[in-house]
């Protein structure tokens, strides 16, 4: 983990968001955050479904 200026963060940023540096900023990204929530719901699922 790296500690980043909160005045460098998108300012619709949440925590659990996933950030790229792009052309000397941070954005969401939105596909990367899409995929690991889908992940941890398919875990949950087998968790509790076995």
């Amino acid at each position: 983990m790296i500690n980043i200026e909160i005045t460098k963060l998108p300012k619709n940023v949440q925590e659990s968001d996933v950030l790229i540096y792009k052309n000397g900023k941070y954005e969401i990204d939105e596909q990367k955050k899409a995929e690991i929530e889908q992940r941890i719901r398919n875990k949950m699922k087998n968790l509790f479904n076995d």
